[in-house]
């Protein structure tokens, strides 16, 4: 059991450490714009982490379990919003 606890524990610090993709945003956007808009995105990133951190406190698995299309709903939102997203970063490429 302890053998398992240490290793969950390594492997969980070195996902931690790992740089992830709010680390690259808000790099990109401290870079290439201004310290201003950096904390904007650093504050968005803390909000949708408050936000799901609470879902996820108050059962939003139980949830999804009883309503397997409320689920699948979001995740096509989710990819359609990435999309999106995907399409504007592309257009503003091409545009430059």
């Amino acid at each position: 059991m302890l053998v398992a606890l240490i290793t969950l524990t390594f492997i969980h610090f070195c996902a931690l450490i790992t740089p992830g993709p709010d680390f690259f945003l808000v790099s990109q956007t401290a870079v290439s714009r201004s310290r201003k808009e950096a904390m904007l995105v650093v504050a968005g990133i803390t909000a949708g982490v408050m936000f799901w951190a609470s879902l996820a406190l108050m059962g939003l698995n139980i949830i999804f379990e009883k309503m397997a299309w409320l689920k699948q709903g979001l995740l096509i939102a989710g990819g359609l919003y990435l999309c999106w997203l995907g399409y504007q970063m592309l257009r503003s490429a091409f545009s430059k």
